[in-house]
């Protein structure tokens, strides 16, 4: 997995579990990669911020599943962001670093949560619930003034947030689009700065076509035409 910095100078590589050493890579055109941080835990590289400081990626953890990490890149160290009994993952920071968005399943089912970052710092702080009935994948748009996630039918949806005084509030979800859900998964996907180009990943036939029939040997039940 990887992912690009604001810059668009370098990227970010989380090694496969077949590896006997997981970490995370900095490379640039003229160096071939530094090792910044590695774990004996599987890995999954989330999001880095825009400034090139933090990097937050999900960990497996045999007591608490799955957790949010973050990675300092300056000192290479790795904290726990959020690791409650819960399993959180896909984390998405806004771009002024203010904001978490994360998936949860403290309620029960996957659904989207929004927490202040604080610089990394660990613990559960406030949480604003943003999606309804299943959420999935969150990304901010660049300005911080809408935050996406899919829905469990697929749906890309939208909603839209305003920051003010250290506190957030999200109108209710939107739909944008319908997308082709991957079965048993999420779509990855990426949104534009200004939230109008979506690129997903996407199966080449809906899950719930209708099947193809396909007969053989039909010619031997035709009735010959009369002499």
């Amino acid at each position: 997995l990887s992912d690009w910095s604001s810059d668009v100078c370098s990227s970010d590589l989380s090694r496969r579990r077949s590896c006997c050493r997981r970490g995370t890579r900095r490379a640039t055109p003229e160096t071939k990669g530094e090792l910044l941080n590695s774990s004996a835990f599987l890995r999954h590289l989330e999001d880095w911020s825009h400034d090139g400081k933090y990097i937050l990626f999900s960990e497996l953890h045999p007591d608490t599943t799955w957790d949010i990490m973050g990675l300092t890149v300056s000192d290479k160290k790795s904290v726990p962001v959020l690791n409650t009994v819960h399993t959180e993952g896909y984390p998405a920071l806004s771009a002024d670093m203010k904001w978490l968005a994360y998936q949860s399943n403290e309620s029960g089912a996957a659904e989207i949560y929004v927490q202040p970052f604080e610089n990394g710092a660990p613990g559960t702080k406030r949480i604003y619930p943003v999606s309804q009935g299943g959420g999935n994948l969150p990304r901010w748009r660049r300005d911080g003034s809408e935050l996406y996630y899919l829905a469990n039918d697929g749906h890309m949806m939208a909603v839209a947030a305003h920051p003010a005084n250290g506190e957030i509030a999200f109108e209710a979800p939107k739909p944008l689009f319908q997308t082709r859900p991957v079965p048993k998964t999420s779509n990855l996907y990426d949104v534009s700065p200004d939230g109008e180009r979506f690129l997903l990943n996407l199966p080449m036939e809906w899950p719930n076509a209708a099947p193809i029939t396909v007969t053989t040997g039909w010619s031997k039940d035709l009735t010959p035409p009369a002499k």
